[in-house]
């Protein structure tokens, strides 16, 4: 599995993906729209080495909606969302 969507009674759908970012580094990337903005996203990166790519897949396993509505949520108020 590459992606996990929950819906979310606050927050609306939420994608997570388990991918690259644009260095190629592993990345945990995190999308979300609230209320009068467009799609906003952010990331959790993690070093380019197997190590990094073995971390990033364990961590995307144990992310569920719990965890998404709360990362969403934090970043949304840090950014007066």
């Amino acid at each position: 599995m590459f992606a996990k969507l929950f819906d979310s009674a606050e927050h609306g759908q939420i994608l997570v993906k388990a991918d690259t970012d644009t260095n190629c580094k592993p990345e945990i990337r995190f999308y979300f729209e609230p209320k009068d903005y467009g799609v906003c996203s952010m990331a959790l990166t993690y070093t380019d080495t197997d190590d990094g790519f073995d971390k990033r897949d364990s961590a995307f396993e144990k992310i569920d909606c719990a965890f998404a509505e709360k990362l969403v949520g934090e970043t949304k108020s840090k950014i007066g969302v």
